[in-house]
């Protein structure tokens, strides 16, 4: 081979392989529609280890948006709500001394054909991502989760005035629960409740970073921690809502994401050194981050939102450990098990950030995981 072969070759190769080392990044749109066309099952995969194999069947939900910007966030204690807007009579609020600034919670007392639940035998059934709203409950005269859904946004929308919104077509807790007379043996659902993500520009907030990470983080009194809606109804009119009036401005207007398979990558890799066993959903959303600026501050801000991907895990420290076996006497599910834990990973760079639960690995605290310092823009990954 001559000289200018070998050069020519080596230029190639080089080219090659510095293309395929260069980190490439999406938009969520892009991102969104290729979990879409190529994962419409989610993720599904095999992956074998020196000690076990290890079955992805993941479901993957990613915000069907146009663009993830970075906002800060800050809690509206001025909206106040006036029951007489709402549908029907019999609604309360507690007692102004006992409400919390910047949430609102509303309940409606079940009329007076409720059975005395109190002196029946309680089971909750709880249903997680993705949720089947399709499901019917004879106890409600046969009405699915949709539905019986639907019948509480109502007055909530009417009490939010259009300023806040929720994921409401993916919640990711739905408790049923079920009543039995232990004399009769006779079993009724008769109360649900939905716990629904709220949305800031269309995007879920799942919360705050600080629930990633196996340590308390050092006491803050400005800490904007979000809280999800909570709504739910029995099957004789009582309904309650809770919700927060957490609100944004935009610091920048979009921000480059990792492709889906460099996260992928990461949480193989844990899978292949045997820590995770079973990744039970992935969710492409907010975290929130510490806002330490003054001048934010003074306007109220204390948040800012982090682009993560939220899963839900079996992780073990060790290869060689086993699952601990369920106790015969305590049902659980696969959110309930000791090994279940929740991680976050950076949706820029396709790293883990933090694993919180009880069998989660130590992690040195970092102040750089909790408050905002600034995030790479496309200005800046186009110019690499």
């Amino acid at each position: 081979m001559n000289k200018a072969l070998i050069f020519m070759t080596a230029v190639l190769l080089f080219a090659f392989f510095g293309a395929a080392a260069e980190e490439q990044y999406f938009t969520i749109c892009e991102i969104h529609d290729y979990v879409m066309e190529a994962l419409p099952d989610g993720w599904q995969e095999s992956i074998s280890t020196q000690w076990r194999t290890v079955e992805i069947k993941t479901p993957v939900l990613v915000p069907d948006v146009d663009s993830m910007p970075v906002l800060a966030l800050r809690v509206n204690t001025d909206d106040m709500l006036d029951l007489s807007v709402l549908p029907g009579n019999g609604w309360s609020m507690p007692d102004k001394d006992q409400r919390t600034p910047g949430y609102i919670k509303v309940s409606r007392k079940a009329d007076e054909s409720k059975p005395d639940y109190s002196r029946m035998k309680i089971r909750s059934d709880h249903y997680y991502t993705p949720v089947d709203m399709n499901r019917c409950l004879s106890g409600f005269q046969g009405r699915s989760l949709q539905k019986l859904a639907d019948e509480i946004r109502i007055p909530l929308e009417l009490a939010a005035c259009g300023r806040y919104t929720w994921d409401f077509s993916h919640p990711y807790d739905v408790m049923v629960n079920v009543y039995t007379d232990e004399a009769s043996g006779a079993s009724i659902e008769g109360y649900v409740n939905y716990l629904v993500y709220q949305t800031i520009e269309g995007i879920p907030l799942i919360s705050h970073i600080g629930d990633y990470l196996p340590y308390d983080l050092p006491r803050w009194e400005n800490r904007l921690w979000p809280r999800s809606l909570m709504m739910g109804l029995d099957a004789y009119g009582g309904m309650s809502f809770l919700y927060g009036q957490l609100e944004g401005s935009v610091i920048a207007d979009d921000v480059p994401l990792a492709g889906f398979e460099r996260v992928c990558e990461t949480l193989r890799r844990a899978v292949e050194d045997g820590h995770i066993r079973k990744i039970l959903q992935m969710r492409l959303g907010y975290a929130v981050m510490d806002l330490n600026d003054l001048d934010s501050n003074a306007s109220g801000y204390r948040g800012v939102t982090r682009p993560i991907w939220h899963a839900d895990i079996w992780w073990l420290r060790k290869g060689t450990s086993e699952m601990k076996a369920d106790d015969p006497e305590y049902e659980t599910n696969d959110y309930g098990k000791m090994e279940c834990a929740r991680i976050a990973i950076d949706a820029q760079t396709g790293e883990i950030i933090g694993i919180a639960g009880s069998s989660a690995p130590e992690q040195k605290k970092n102040a750089a995981l909790w408050q905002y310092n600034g995030y790479p823009g496309w200005k800046d990954v186009r110019g690499k």
